[in-house]
């Protein structure tokens, strides 16, 4: 099923400017083939369980009836360090399933930089508070707090724990 759909770059940027938070640097907003963006579960770092089918069915559903909402925020990617003409996804891996299911070629993303790793996690978390949309568990949040550790993003210390988790759990 290749659905018709109405991406308005331009559209998006009125109806929705770029706000991001402290950490989070917006380059461009960009409409591009979807295949131009890797979408990997290791990009997924605050996710425990992503592209569930509830999850993906319900954002199939919303494309199908709303089309793409431009007055939300688009899926957010960066430039792929290992290759300067491709993307990373790290926000909207749901999104882009029923976007593959409902047969898109095209999307509209944000290209961003992030200041550390910590902000890329907490800003994942921050981003499931937008429509198209589904909420964090304690499952995602614990999983977040162990890839940053693992990753020495962030220190194994009660303190440090506790503040990244007012960040991303707010």
């Amino acid at each position: 099923m290749n659905q018709i759909i109405n991406l308005d770059r331009e559209r998006s940027l009125k109806e929705c400017p770029p706000n991001y938070p402290k950490g989070v640097n917006f380059k461009k907003r960009i409409r591009e083939t979807r295949d131009q963006v890797t979408w990997s579960k290791q990009f997924n770092l605050n996710r425990v369980g992503i592209n569930i089918k509830e999850n993906v069915n319900d954002l199939a559903d919303s494309y199908t009836i709303d089309g793409f909402i431009h007055s939300e925020p688009p899926q957010v990617v960066y430039v792929d360090p290992n290759n300067p003409k491709r993307y990373i996804g790290c926000v909207g891996h749901n999104r882009n399933e029923a976007q593959e299911r409902l047969g898109w070629d095209v999307a509209i993303y944000d290209v961003v930089e992030f200041d550390s790793p910590q902000d890329m996690i907490s800003y994942g978390f921050e981003s499931n508070r937008y429509l198209p949309r589904s909420g964090s568990t304690l499952k995602d949040i614990s999983n977040g707090i162990k890839v940053a550790i693992e990753n020495k993003w962030l220190e194994n210390t009660d303190v440090a724990m506790k503040d990244f988790i007012k960040r991303i759990a707010s």
